[in-house]
C-alpha cells in the first residue's frame, strides 16, 4: 500500500474497524516509513486528549431558545426580501410609465416648433416675396432667349398663340 491509501486507513486502524490482512498490512508499513508512524502517534495523542476533556451538557431548553432565535429572525428577513420584489415591480411600471410620457411630451413639443410655412410675423411676406421671385425666375421667360427652331422656341410661339 501507499502513503495515502495508509494514511486514509489510520483512524479505522485505531478504532480497530480493518480486516487482518489489512491490518498486518498497515504494522508492517508503520515499521518501515517514519512519516506514517509519526502521523498514527498524532492521531493517538489527539485521541487521548478528546476522551479526557470533559463533555460539556448542553442545558434542557437550548433548542427551544434556539429555534426562537430563528423563528424571530425569519419574519424580517421574509418581509424585507417580499417588500423589496414589489418595490421592483414598481418601479420597473413607474420607469416605463415616465418613458411614455417624456416620449409624448416630446412629441408634443416637436410638433408646436415653427417651421419656414407657418411663420405668422413680419418677415412672413418677406419670405413669400422671395419665394415667388424664384418661382418667376424658373417660369417661361426663360426660354425667350432660345432659338425658333428648338424645342422651348417651339413651345413659346404655341405659347404666345393662344
Amino acid at each position: 500500500m501507499n502513503h495515502k491509501k495508509i494514511q486514509k486507513k489510520l483512524i479505522l486502524f485505531l478504532d480497530k474497524e480493518l480486516p487482518e490482512r489489512e491490518t498486518k498490512e498497515i504494522k508492517q508499513h508503520l515499521t518501515q516509513c517514519l512519516l506514517c508512524s509519526k502521523t498514527l502517534e498524532r492521531l493517538e495523542h489527539i485521541f487521548k486528549l478528546e476522551k479526557s476533556s470533559k463533555r460539556v451538557e448542553p442545558s434542557l431548553l437550548i433548542w427551544e431558545k434556539i429555534t426562537q432565535k430563528i423563528n424571530e429572525n425569519k419574519s424580517p428577513v421574509f418581509f424585507s426580501a417580499l417588500f423589496l420584489k414589489q418595490f421592483i415591480k414598481v418601479f420597473r411600471l413607474t420607469t416605463i410609465l415616465v418613458i411614455l410620457l417624456a416620449g409624448l411630451f416630446l412629441g408634443v413639443y416637436l410638433g408646436n416648433i415653427p417651421t419656414i410655412n407657418n411663420i405668422k410675423d413680419e418677415n412672413s411676406k418677406f419670405i413669400k416675396l422671395e419665394q415667388d421671385k424664384f418661382y418667376y425666375s424658373v417660369y417661361l421667360d426663360s426660354f425667350d432667349d432660345l432659338p425658333p427652331e428648338s424645342i422651348g422656341g417651339v413651345y413659346m410661339i404655341l405659347a404666345k398663340k393662344n
